[in-house]
């Protein structure tokens, strides 16, 4: 990484290890965290309703720190998506470590990480949104922003009009689910 890359890059991360995020490991967050004197961890994650929600982590030991980065934390399922049953409502929340960012507006020094989420056997849940956008979008639409020195690091930069059919999309997969575990269609008539 060239130095302009990393003293133009807003990203504190990118600052203090001198690498690209795409390349953050656990250590390195573990490093940052523990040089930095940041306080608490957050995992970031989007439901069904399409908010943002928190989990908040007051790091009180390296080992905590290395667990809770290193499998995440278990969440249920069941209310954060209406089409995920009861019985089988055990999902974990896995963090990204190339998104970790400081928190500008938190009181306490913060790290926040948004984070995917994964079944009980440690597959990607195939109905979270963007497990969708992944499996609808080829990867050669992808603009290659990490080859053209952009200090911006965007998995997708996306047109308003892909995007409507993105959304157009994972909506008819989230409905179709929905009704499917309902029971008011047959996997039959799909």
């Amino acid at each position: 990484m060239r130095e302009y890359e990393v003293t133009l890059n807003p990203n504190k991360l990118v600052k203090f290890l001198k690498k690209p995020a795409r390349e953050f490991t656990r250590h390195d967050i573990i490093r940052f965290i523990d040089e930095n004197g940041i306080e608490m961890v957050n995992f970031r994650f989007v439901g069904e309703d399409g908010k943002l929600k928190t989990l908040n982590f007051v790091v009180t030991s390296r080992d905590y720190l290395e667990s809770i980065l290193a499998t995440g934390e278990r969440v249920d399922g069941s209310s954060l998506f209406s089409y995920v049953e009861a019985a089988s409502s055990d999902l974990y929340v896995i963090p990204r470590f190339s998104s970790a960012f400081v928190n500008p507006f938190s009181e306490v020094p913060s790290l926040d990480i948004l984070c995917s989420f994964y079944t009980g056997e440690g597959k990607p849940l195939e109905s979270a949104p963007e497990h969708i956008l992944k499996k609808h979008i080829p990867s050669s639409n992808a603009p290659q922003v990490l080859h053209s020195r952009q200090w911006v690091n965007w998995n997708f930069i996306f047109s308003e009009r892909k995007m409507k059919c993105i959304l157009r999309r994972i909506r008819k997969v989230t409905q179709t689910h929905r009704r499917l575990q309902s029971g008011k269609i047959s996997e039959r008539k799909q």
